[in-house]
Parts: structure tokens; sequence; C-alpha cells
């Protein structure tokens, strides 16, 4: 009988040292808090107007924010849903003071999520210069929060918008508007918005 006991004591003892050993070394799950680290020599083409970076995922477009005076262009259609998991949940941080090009090749950005209700100049690109230059990219069902000066593709403009279009939903206060929170001087053509905006 103490021989039976001793044996059912080692065994309890032996499955909590392995739990024990297995919680321990589990992996934690991985958890997404923003886009992956990408430096813009890891794109094809070197950013120029005749050789634009290549652009063909979210981080990757994110990844603008590094060199605002290039030229970009878009491959392919983005599912930019993960935004909303990036930065505590503020999302996709917006493009500032662009004065390069992007064009977006006629392809799609989908389900982009900002939300920044304390920011000014909130949109994919936060603010355009006179020389930057957004063509032919299609924003659907984005949503997206700033303060003043709120646009789904642009919150201030002073560049040059065309073929470009957007649908979802937009708050801010102030200057709010579908494609475009506060145009400057620049012109806009063939382009659309098909948004929700409260502001």
């Amino acid at each position: 009988m103490n021989r039976a006991f001793a044996t059912l004591v080692a065994l309890i003892a032996t499955v909590i040292v392995l739990t024990g050993a297995v919680a321990f070394t589990a992996p934690a799950l991985a958890q997404t808090t923003g886009p992956a680290d990408v430096t813009l020599n890891e794109l094809d083409g070197s950013g120029t107007d005749g050789d634009p970076y290549i652009v063909t995922t979210t981080s990757e477009l994110q990844a603008i924010e590094n060199d605002t005076t290039a030229h970009y262009r878009l491959d392919n259609d983005i599912d930019a849903s993960a935004t909303a998991q990036w930065n505590d949940g503020k999302g996709f941080d917006p493009i500032g003071s662009f004065s390069g090009s992007f064009d977006g090749d006629g392809n799609e950005i989908s389900d982009l999520y900002i939300d920044r209700p304390s920011t000014n100049n909130v949109g994919l690109f936060g603010r355009t210069k006179s020389s930057g230059s957004i063509s032919n990219v299609h924003l659907e069902n984005v949503s997206i929060e700033g303060r003043n000066i709120v646009g789904a593709l642009v919150g201030r403009n002073q560049g040059t918008i065309a073929g470009s279009s957007a649908t979802g939903n937009v708050t801010g206060r102030n200057r709010v508007g579908g494609l475009i929170g506060k145009m400057g001087s620049n012109t806009v053509s063939n382009s659309y918005a098909d948004v929700t905006v409260e502001g």
C-alpha cells in the first residue's frame, strides 16, 4: 500500500513538473502592434521618376514616410485591415509633407484604419506640398478619424490629385472632407469620394 502510494505521489509530481515546464516555455501569441520594419533599399526601384520604388504591402506603404520626396508606384491591391491593430489602436501613421509622386496604377487600398482624434492633417497622406502628385489610387472602406483637416486620401492638399477615389467613413471637427480635408491652390481631376463625413 505504501509502495503504491509512493508511486502515485511520484507520478503526480512528474505531471506537475512537466506541466510547469510546458507552461513556462510556451511561446507568447504573436500580436501585431505596428508595421514591419521596411527600409526603402529593400523595395524594387530606385525612387526616381523613371524608376519609382515599387510598393506591394501596407508596411511598404508606411515606409514612404522615410523619403517623402521620392517617387512610388503601387504594384497591386493592398488589404490594409491589419492597420486597425497598429500603434496601440491608432492605426496607420499619416504620411506627412509629401512632395514626391505616388502612382496607384489603378490599384485599390482597402480597409485603411486611422484613429487619431487629437491630430491635425490626417489621411493616407497627411499633407502634400505643391510639387506632390497622387494619381490612380482607390481607397475602399476607409475608417479615418482626425481632429482638423481630415480626408481619406489627403488631409491638407497643396499638390495635384488625379484619377483617384475613396469610400468609407471620415470623421473630424473642422475642414473634413471625403477625399481631401483642405484644398490648396493646385488641381484635382477625375476624382471622387463616396464617403460618410462627420465634422
